[in-house]
């Protein structure tokens, strides 16, 4: 026989019909009145309070129930007071906090909005909030927020805590965390319950593993219609096997399997988001990931991985093959015994440590030589790895490292020596004839050959000088200061824009920056040459930083002698001099190469966008295009017109990149089963500068319409696109994405700006809803003020 339908109440009303028929879960005693009764005869409500519950518990919550709380339209969540801990057997404070109460419904609130009484219930083991399906896509997800041992049973809800995880599950697979079965239960038999699958739930469990419901509401919808279930369950069956398939021992790859991320290597979470529109992940694959990468690695003296792609697309989510990553950074001279072992050392040390996921070449890989090598190959000695294979990793790094910088005629220099010629064929191609779609076949192939190769190169250099730096750091052969002297003596094509800014008209700072966009491969992301006033509002000349000094750096003769002598004995070529040069050489380089092909892309997105607008075809909708739809039209006469083509092209694109959108994988696959349940991943940021400093926070989403000047500016990723909000002199910068060696901590190092580099997704969104921070990046904190 059916259950009768449970309908909704008012919180409290809701709760008492299920405290008799719930089993999965206890529902606590309560005792609820409308403000209009408490009102009428507040000394007897306190009786009732006092006579009902303080027989059984020292404390109470009192909590709000107003008729315009969870409703299908709106949940008001946390728009009314509820506040525990009130002594039971105090009649001051239990009416002081009823008063609080009723005060939160507002001056002209309805007299029947009620406040309900329950025990107050302590020593938890978990407390958090659970929904049925994904609050923003309504996608078929469990997604449960929790705190572990709070100190009080609205942590999350409350926003206090800062040790809540995340877990979630798509529905229908077996339960993998045992901790949460009960939970489980309980959220399944509530949507049988209320015959609704979209519900908000909030939880805890007893130190003596009770489950208790404190709140059950329906999701607010704002009018979405969830998309197929089935049609999801077909999709992540397609991607488990495929991740299976690729999860095997390859003949052309060292390692026994592999993990994906969105975060090591080419860093696609950075660079293009974690839900890229299908322009943006075709343009990064087709300049970077499908085939560059491999060459530059191939160039530098790593192994050959040129027929691999770097990153895949699991239905639009890109990720990287980290075992094919890995691979990369062996060099070629590493006999292949001691490349599959380390291969598998490397994966297997990712997996026990997932928070390195963002720092891989930091924490777990040697790619190259530098002064704390032998430090950290002690750890390879505790692992299986012999002495012998130590000494020949350590050979081959050292004979690496010299090759790329301390040759005059090394492929570094050459890289060095590729960036002016880019300029030159840009200009050729914006003079000429051709039409737009041969424009773009000829930027994108120019941009792979002389744009994002040599810059592939030139990151590897930066790479290995940052290590350097650092290294120089551990050792004691380089102080902090001096470390940021050197970033600070960098003068990059940042820099420089940061002080054209106020140096050069509106007009020729347009020509010269004007290419620039917060999102290099994002055609929805305006130029700076489009959007002028919404990046720079304030007139040219006016900024605050016409005086910034150039700095220089210079160390004293026996901080070279020492440095110069730690290089001889190390092995290394050159001396300390030459070793700065080739730092400030390649960090320059570096970030000159990305500045130049970043105009490649952006006037790719340019035609792009003008092609659209021929057949009435928005930006927006252009976003949905592949550019190997445009790419392959050069050569190839198709039947159908070019409009007909990039219609259907759109049509289908915005189809799956809906279920693009709802689908949820964690930042790390190590299993194939990790598609279906994950915990996210708390990562740990990257802080620049040791200074302390407390602010307002600014979001990503407020930065055209606010002065982020005096503010902490919260952004997504590290892009350099972002480079105008140093005109506005910020007190500080928190990034979603982003490691030590993105150009956003070269940025800020540079300026001596304290920013959280790479905070997660978790931290992110914590920090980012502040309105007042404090960070302190000496200690490595930050702290929500307000």
């Amino acid at each position: 026989m059916a259950t009768a339908r449970v309908t909704f109440g008012t919180k409290a009303e809701t709760l008492d019909k299920l405290a008799p028929i719930v089993k999965n879960a206890l529902v606590l005693p309560q005792l609820r009145f409308t403000t209009q009764q408490w009102l009428s005869d507040p000394d007897y409500w306190t009786r009732k309070i006092k006579l009902a519950f303080c027989d059984t518990a020292h404390f109470l919550i009192i909590r709000s129930s107003a008729l315009a709380e969870d409703t299908y339209g709106a949940s008001n969540a946390g728009h009314f007071e509820s506040i525990g801990k009130v002594p039971c057997n105090d009649s001051e404070a239990i009416g002081t906090t009823i008063r609080k109460v009723i005060h939160s419904f507002g001056s002209d609130a309805s007299p029947d909005n009620q406040v309900f009484v329950q025990p107050y219930l302590k020593n938890t083991q978990i407390s958090g909030v659970a929904f049925t399906r994904d609050m923003e896509t309504l996608a078929p997800y469990y997604i449960i927020n929790f705190d572990e041992h709070p100190s009080q049973t609205d942590a999350v809800t409350s926003g206090v805590s800062n040790d809540s995880k995340t877990h979630i599950q798509f529905k229908g697979h077996p339960v993998v965390d045992k901790k949460f079965e009960k939970l489980f239960k309980l959220m399944n038999e509530l949507e049988n319950l209320f015959k609704c699958d979209s519900l908000d739930i909030e939880f805890s469990v007893s130190e003596t593993g009770e489950l208790y419901l404190f709140q059950v509401r329906p999701l607010a919808r704002s009018g979405q219609t969830p998309k197929s279930t089935e049609d999801m369950e077909s999709y992540l069956t397609k991607i488990h096997k495929k991740l299976t398939k690729l999860n095997k021992p390859h003949p052309y790859l060292y390692g026994d399997k592999t993990v994906f991320g969105v975060m090591p290597d080419w860093n696609p979470a950075e660079m293009i988001g974690l839900r890229p529109r299908p322009l943006s992940l075709s343009l990064y694959k087709d300049l970077i990931t499908d085939r560059t990468w491999a060459y530059q690695r191939d160039n530098y003296g790593y192994q050959n991985l040129r027929s691999f792609p770097l990153m895949i697309s699991l239905m639009g989510l890109p990720y990287i093959d980290v075992r094919i990553s890995l691979n990369s950074f062996i060099p070629k001279s590493v006999n292949a015994a001691l490349a599959e072992k380390l291969c598998n050392y490397y994966i297997d040390r990712l997996i026990q440590t997932p928070s390195h996921h963002d720092k891989i070449e930091f924490e777990i890989v040697f790619s190259c030589f530098n002064f704390s090598c032998d430090q950290k190959f002690q750890s390879l000695l505790s692992t299986g790895f012999t002495q012998d294979e130590i000494d020949s990793l350590k050979a081959s790094l050292l004979e690496l490292t010299n090759d790329i910088f301390s040759n005059e005629t090394s492929v570094f220099r050459k890289d060095l020596e590729k960036i002016p010629r880019l300029k030159e064929r840009q200009n050729r191609i914006d003079d000429s004839k051709l039409t737009d779609l041969e424009k773009i076949y000829w930027f994108m192939e120019d941009c792979r050959r002389y744009g994002t190769l040599p810059f592939a190169g030139l990151a590897r250099a930066a790479f290995i000088a940052t290590q350097m730096l650092q290294s120089l750091l551990d050792v004691d052969l380089l102080t902090q200061r001096e470390h940021e002297e050197f970033m600070s003596s960098l003068h990059t094509i940042s820099f420089e824009m940061y002080r054209d800014r106020s140096a050069i008209s509106g007009a020729e700072f347009k020509n010269k920056y004007g290419h620039l966009r917060p999102g290099t491969y994002d055609i929805l992301s305006p130029r700076y040459d489009e959007a002028y006033e919404l990046y720079f509002n304030n007139p040219p000349g006016s900024a605050n930083h016409q005086d910034a000094p150039l700095q220089t750096f210079q160390l004293i003769r026996e901080r070279y002698d020492r440095i110069s002598s730690a290089m001889t004995h190390a092995g290394l070529s050159g001396n300390a001099e030459s070793l700065f040069a080739f730092c400030r050489d390649a960090i320059r380089g570096r970030e000159q190469a990305k500045f130049d092909f970043s105009r490649s892309v952006s006037d790719v997105l340019n035609l792009v966008r003008r092609i659209g607008e021929k057949y009435d075809i928005s930006r927006e909708d252009m976003s949905f295009i592949n550019i190997q739809t445009l790419l392959n039209l050069y050569a190839t006469l198709d039947h159908r017109d070019l409009e007909h083509i990039l219609k259907e092209d759109i049509k289908r694109n915005k189809y799956y990149y809906e279920y693009t959108c709802m689908m949820r994988f964690p930042a790390l696959i190590s299993h194939p089963d990790d598609i279906y349940s994950f915990e996210l991943m708390a990562g740990a940021p990257t802080f620049i500068t040791f200074k302390r400093v407390q602010a307002t926070v600014i979001k990503e989403s407020d930065l055209t319409c606010e002065n982020p000047e005096g503010k902490i500016v919260c952004i997504s990723s590290a892009d350099p696109g972002y480079d105008w909000i140093f005109t506005k002199n910020i007190r500080g910068l928190i990034t979603k994405f982003g490691g030590t060696n993105s150009h956003m901590s070269i940025r800020t190092a540079e300026l001596g700006i304290p920013a959280v580099i790479g905070a997660g997704e978790k931290n992110y969104q914590t920090w980012s809803g502040a309105q007042i921070l404090s960070i302190d990046c000496a200690n490595q904190q930050v702290k929500i003020i307000q």
